[in-house]
């Protein structure tokens, strides 16, 4: 498995070619493509076990969402999901991207394909007021010991920081 990867925005995988493992906090999810997962606020996650997988990442972030009246705190999506309006969403936002230097207006029709994207998953796949928290001790201490990091990422840290803090 790669390194863990922790942050308190959305998170938008769709895999497009191949397939592999997706770690969600301690769930091994197994995809392919045509298949989306949405890693959760405040979710450890890393891909592993890749297989010729390709996909996009979309990061979707909290204060953008939360501008748009998208609670990332109180949403909670299961995955992995298929949905062919979200793929081709996907797929429009990834070309739009690509073309940006000679395309205008492309800020305007990015953010309003996140926004799209956002609403069809709130709407069909979110599960508000069932929120699932509950995790190891073990997973604690990593997005403990990942947030001192990025925190103190201005000054050296020593494994004795590290350790006394979690």
């Amino acid at each position: 498995a790669g390194p863990g990867n922790w942050h308190e925005n959305i998170e938008i995988l769709f895999v497009t070619k191949g397939s592999g493992t997706i770690i969600n906090n301690e769930e091994h999810l197994r995809v392919m493509a045509g298949d989306i997962v949405v890693i959760n606020s405040n979710c450890l996650h890393a891909i592993s076990s890749v297989e010729d997988m390709h996909y996009y990442c979309l990061i979707v972030d909290r204060t953008f969402c939360t501008a748009n009246y998208f609670d990332t705190n109180g949403i909670y999506f299961e995955s992995p999901i298929k949905d062919a309006e979200i793929s081709t969403l996907m797929h429009e936002l990834a070309g739009e991207f690509a073309c940006r230097e000679t395309n205008s207006y492309h800020v305007q029709l990015i953010r309003a394909n996140v926004l799209r994207i956002m609403a069809v998953l709130c709407r069909k796949y979110s599960r508000c007021g069932q929120v699932k928290r509950s995790e190891s001790h073990l997973l604690s201490c990593v997005k403990q010991a990942i947030g001192y990091v990025h925190s103190e990422s201005h000054r050296d840290l020593s494994l004795d920081d590290m350790a006394s803090l979690v």
